[in-house]
């Protein structure tokens, strides 16, 4: 099941926002419920209130294994996965969460692969987002990126809490809500509705770029996500009731990553043996972990005491993060395309040295938001699902793989990397020229014609797969492959494909 698309403020660029959905089926259907009571007006406390702290800076895309990239990236992430250009300190407390970034001067975490932001929040939560423009005070040499460096955060559909400074943009007689490289605005907005919302800067959508097309900002991938879940909140609910104690009348949904490195899935394991903070194993490696959702990351970690999979600092759940102060009571610490959403935590007698675990949702489905309520495929959907973003989006600043091919043959521009989902791209002429020059995945499929090039093809593997040889720099200055020449390493453990 997928969600609606969020609306798209430009046809060029971003063509749809998905998220897909798989749930639990079961056998009856049961009569449907009524009609739901209005939702209650904005009403924000301490405690239905997530934070985010973001950054936008400048940051090459590289869009696929044969070398395509935008060169003059621009990109969304949570502060502290972002840090000092100059640091060989990758600890939480060194990150641009922490410390004062400098603009045009920010790299990001290692071992963390360039991707659209996604914040999440619940139906009925207030999301505030602290964002700090990072973007160089003037254009890159040579980067073709637009002249505006304000920056803000809009996020489509959400209601402002406070007024129009939420917005993230500059309109009509409103006072600009954008801010310039160095400095910071906060952003505070209501999640009435269920669903999926996009999330770009509006500081510059129509500039054309050096290379053809328009679109400003969006086309160097300042865009991203905001998922609201489904939850569940009595229409007089009370602070106490948010993060606290839940039942069958009111209930949140939890957030969780669902792809991590196998060391952190080692150091959320129950039978985890650590030869020290970074070096983890299991006591039963041939069988499925049983899994601590609440896990922290060991002290001696870079990212000491933040949650493994929660992404979410709760008070309640991830009570030794907020006693090290390594998050905010209610921060996202996570900005993963994907997530595991489930409903509330409850102590599990399967596991009882552990704190409360994610459960199924609440069974009383009479109480459940529209995405959880019976339908003929799905008669009864209370079970954790997992949630895929998808971004559809289109850019023409992106710098070819096989250039010179490209400038001596125009006609492979009409099936060039210019279409990507999630900063992953696979044109069909790049797929083309390896397989005839001899590199890439391809580069020994003498048969290959017609399917082979598609995005299913065996012969060619995951084509959105960052590697530390791209195929391009297989091919010599005149035009033949480099005896040898052929990637050995994927990138991005956790995030290394796009299918």
């Amino acid at each position: 099941m997928r969600r609606a698309p969020a609306l798209s403020r430009k046809p060029l660029i971003l063509a749809m926002l998905i998220v897909v959905l798989a749930a639990a089926e079961a056998a009856a259907e049961p009569a449907m419920p009524a009609a739901a009571s209005p939702l209650p007006a904005a009403r924000c406390t301490a405690e239905n209130t997530v934070k985010a702290w973001v950054i936008a800076f400048d940051r090459v895309i590289v869009m696929n294994r044969f070398g395509a990239q935008i060169p003059a990236g621009m990109i969304y992430t949570l502060a502290r996965d972002g840090f000092p250009a100059d640091t060989k300190d990758f600890t939480d407390a060194n990150s641009c969460r922490y410390q004062k970034c400098q603009p045009g001067q920010v790299k990001l975490r290692p071992g963390k692969r360039p991707r659209p932001l996604v914040l999440r929040a619940n139906e009925q939560d207030c999301l505030e987002i602290y964002f700090t423009n990072l973007l160089a005070t003037t254009v890159p040499a040579g980067t073709g990126q637009p002249p505006t460096r304000q920056a803000g955060v809009h996020v489509q559909g959400l209601n402002w809490v406070k007024g129009p400074a939420d917005d993230g943009s500059n309109v009509g007689d409103n006072s600009s809500s954008l801010v310039a490289p160095g400095y910071s605005a906060t952003y505070r907005l209501y999640a009435e509705h269920e669903g999926s919302y996009l999330l770009y800067s509006t500081a510059d959508d129509w500039t054309k770029t050096t290379l053809g097309g328009d679109g400003g900002q969006l086309t160097e991938g300042l865009f991203g996500a905001v998922n609201v879940q489904p939850s569940h909140r009595q229409r007089d609910w009370s602070a106490a009731s948010y993060r606290g104690q839940v039942d069958d009348q009111d209930w949140q949904s939890e957030f969780y990553r669902s792809q991590v490195t196998e060391q952190d899935l080692c150091l959320a394991s129950t039978d985890k043996v650590l030869a020290g903070p970074r070096h983890c194993a299991r006591k039963a490696p041939g069988t499925l972990p049983a899994l601590d959702y609440q896990a922290v990351y060991p002290k001696g970690h870079p990212r000491a005491y933040l949650p493994i999979l929660n992404m979410v600092c709760s008070a309640r759940l991830t009570k030794q993060a907020i006693d090290e102060k390594a998050c905010a009571d209610g921060e996202l610490v996570h900005g993963d395309l994907t997530a595991v959403i489930s409903g509330p935590s409850q102590k599990d007698p399967r596991l009882p040295n552990l704190p409360p675990q994610p459960q199924a949702f609440p069974s009383d489905w009479q109480q459940q938001p529209p995405s959880l309520r019976p339908n003929y495929a799905y008669p009864v959907r209370f079970q954790p699902f997992r949630e895929y973003t998808i971004i559809y989006h289109e850019s023409f600043q992106v710098v070819q793989a096989f250039a010179s091919s490209f400038d001596s043959l125009p006609s492979l521009n009409t099936a060039a990397d210019n279409f990507g989902i999630n900063y992953g791209m696979s044109g069909l002429s790049a797929e083309v020229l390896a397989n005839r020059l001899g590199v890439g995945p391809l580069g020994d499929c003498v048969d290959c014609k017609f399917e082979e090039f598609f995005l299913s093809s065996w012969a060619m593997g995951d084509p959105a797969m960052n590697v530390d040889v791209p195929a391009t720099d297989c091919v010599d200055s005149s035009g033949h492959a480099k005896p040898g020449c052929k990637a050995t390493t994927a990138f991005y453990p956790d995030d290394p494909s796009n299918v």
